[in-house]
């Protein structure tokens, strides 16, 4: 059984029977104060004897008018409102539940007993844990199943309690054991951590100070079940350079002497490495670039340009940021750290960023011979995220004039229209009657658009449209901002449907073969796919995967689409629909665009599924946007 949140509001209002407001009641139960004050009002019916009455200002207080019948409610009746079935039923529930107690759990657990517990099968079990093993998968953990003896988690600590901050706390925290300890642990930790990082005047984003306070709590519990990090004598020393250790210090010997408990040197390692991988940006600019980290960061820049035909070598604060970032990097490289990244997942569906930092982050491989993990590389990419979007904003607007002859009205709504759907792209507009055209000087506008013929003497563009700008005027106007059409990246030749491979290296072989069928980029084509994927997988969320070679071949950009019948392992996710792409080598057109159009349509799950379930030329070409029809 598992405790209702009127029971949870229940225990706060009357451990003191004093005033609690309703944000704090929420912050403690982690809903909002709508839910909390609705709550409230739900559990005032099925009191008796008692009531929960609100002062403004003050908040919600627990008063008793009758002893005798809340004694009789308490009796007789809360325990229908305070507890709930634990539901077995629901498969998703299970799967959380066996998480939670393979990770809480430090011995063998017999199959048997888990069915019995979860009132299952053992074969309904079976089916269970397959998919517990691909969760667990995804970090670095596993199951030693032992004859006679059961099941047992195995992996390293770090990765099981990140594996309990993402699955268990931040999902279903009603199945933790001791729930009400949990909730007032929580607030203890926060107010420990607020109270030093103010003294120390440290500070961090709101979602890394919440995974902060949950990485402190799983810590914390890790600790009285005797489960510790191992850092290490020299990574230790190595910390303890920077400020975030005496941090870390503070924190854990405050919430040690809160808790009754004693931390080891690792420990406070291990938080202070998470205190710097969530410092703010800012926070690194104490530091001075040196020569040697400055000419890392501009051939990082290049790398990007050469590759991914995505100049940024002139952004000063770019350049500058990274130069910044890499001072700890180095410094955690140099110690043999890896930094967890709790929004990693986050950062990949921004793909153009992140595409970005995995070609830059080459360069710090072969400069000190490493692997940089996804995770690094997330951070990296939070950097190009700023910058891209800096240069979407900074991007030269134009100055439209818009011609008709239906009317002042008309000519207005139009106006309006074209103001709606090219906003970011426009300095001004100005509309003009056609008979009144001859009197514009035309060569001081960037674009001309007209719902009418006409003929006039100008090196300005002019766009025809209908009588109001339609889904296709839209696509050819924008076209005309960004430079380009992008469905010429996608010949037809090499959309491939009905794949059927066994696995990754067949399909990137089959895939390989047919573009050098068309192509002719040459043997190391598959070879050069291979390095990029050693730096880092290229599969994202929704059944796909975007691999390319690291080094460009080709004398064309090209875009080769590949959908399988069913879906493949990539790495860790399934993939069934494949982007290859192949940028051409000495052509510097800039393709931020394209790569911002296949961004767009890749994170839209909707129109994957589209397109898998119906994988044709023609429908793709229209659901990815790019007919002009």
């Amino acid at each position: 059984m598992i405790e209702t949140r009127y029971k949870k509001i229940f225990d706060i209002l009357t451990k003191d029977y004093d005033f609690h407001t309703a944000s704090e009641i929420a912050g403690i139960i982690s809903v909002s104060e709508k839910t909390v004050q609705n709550d409230i009002s739900e559990l005032n019916p099925l009191l008796k004897g008692a009531k929960i009455e609100s002062k403004r200002g003050r908040g919600y207080i627990f008063k008793i008018s009758d002893k005798d019948d809340f004694s009789y409610f308490l009796k007789n009746n809360w325990i229908n409102y305070s507890f709930e079935e634990q539901d077995f039923n629901n498969q998703a529930y299970r799967i959380e539940y066996i998480l939670m107690t393979l990770l809480f759990n430090k011995d063998y657990i017999k199959i048997e007993d888990m069915a019995e517990k979860l009132m299952i099968s053992r074969s309904q079990l079976k089916l269970d844990l397959n998919r517990v093993r691909e969760i667990l998968k995804d970090y670095k953990l596993g199951l030693d199943a032992k004859p006679y003896y059961g099941l047992k988690l195995t992996g390293d600590e770090f990765d099981k309690r990140m594996c309990i901050k993402k699955e268990i706390i931040q999902v279903n925290p009603d199945l933790i054991p001791n729930l009400d300890d949990y909730y007032q642990e929580i607030q203890t930790i926060k107010k420990i951590v607020v109270s030093i990082f103010d003294k120390y005047d440290f500070n961090i984003i709101d979602i890394a100070f919440e995974n902060l306070i949950y990485h402190l709590y799983v810590t914390c519990k890790r600790t009285r079940q005797k489960e510790f990090v191992l850092i290490g004598v020299r990574d230790i020393l190595n910390l303890r350079e920077n400020r975030e250790y005496d941090i870390a210090d503070e924190i854990l010997k405050r919430i040690g002497e809160e808790f009754s408990l004693s931390f080891s040197e690792d420990e406070k390692a291990y938080i202070a490495m998470h205190l710097i991988s969530k410092r703010n940006l800012d926070d690194d600019n104490k530091n001075e670039i040196s020569k040697g980290v400055d000419e890392i960061v501009v051939k990082m820049l290049d790398k990007v340009k050469d590759t991914l035909h995505i100049d940024l070598t002139h952004d000063l604060d770019l350049r500058v940021n990274l130069g910044l970032h890499l001072i700890p990097l180095i410094k955690r490289i140099n110690y043999h750290l890896t930094l967890k990244n709790p929004i990693l997942d986050d950062i990949k569906n921004d793909f153009i960023s992140y595409e970005a930092a995995t070609v830059a982050s080459s360069v710090v491989n072969e400069k000190y011979k490493i692997n940089l993990s996804e995770d690094e590389i997330g951070y990296i990419s939070l950097y190009f995220t700023i910058a891209l979007r800096n240069n979407e904003r900074d991007r030269k607007t134009k100055n439209i004039l818009i011609v008709c002859n239906t009317g002042k009205a008309t000519a207005q709504i139009l106006k309006a229209q074209f103001l709606k759907e090219f906003k970011d792209y426009v300095k001004s507009v100005k509309t003009c009657d056609s008979n009144k055209i001859n009197k514009e000087n035309l060569d001081g506008y960037d674009l001309i658009i007209t719902s009418i013929p006409i003929v006039i003497n100008t090196d300005t563009p002019i766009i025809e449209i209908g009588g109001f700008i339609n889904n296709r005027d839209v696509k050819n106007i924008k076209n005309f901002f960004n430079g380009y059409d992008v469905s010429k990246f996608f010949p037809k030749d090499l959309f491939l449907t009905d794949l059927d491979p066994a696995n990754k290296g067949d399909l990137l072989k089959y895939l390989t073969d047919e573009i050098n069928s068309k192509k002719k980029l040459g043997d190391n084509l598959l070879e050069e796919i291979n390095k990029r994927e050693k730096l880092a997988p290229t599969e994202f969320d929704n059944l796909i995967a975007l691999p390319h070679p690291l080094n460009a071949l080709a004398d064309d950009t090209f875009i080769t689409v590949g959908i399988l019948k069913e879906p493949i392992i990539w790495y860790r996710r399934k993939v069934q629909l494949i982007f290859l792409m192949n940028i051409a080598r000495d052509n510097k057109e800039d393709l931020k665009y394209l790569y911002q159009r296949i961004g767009d349509f890749l994170t839209d799950k909707e129109k994957i599924l589209k397109l898998i379930n119906n994988p044709d030329y023609t429908y793709f070409i229209k659901l990815f946007g790019l007919d002009n029809n």
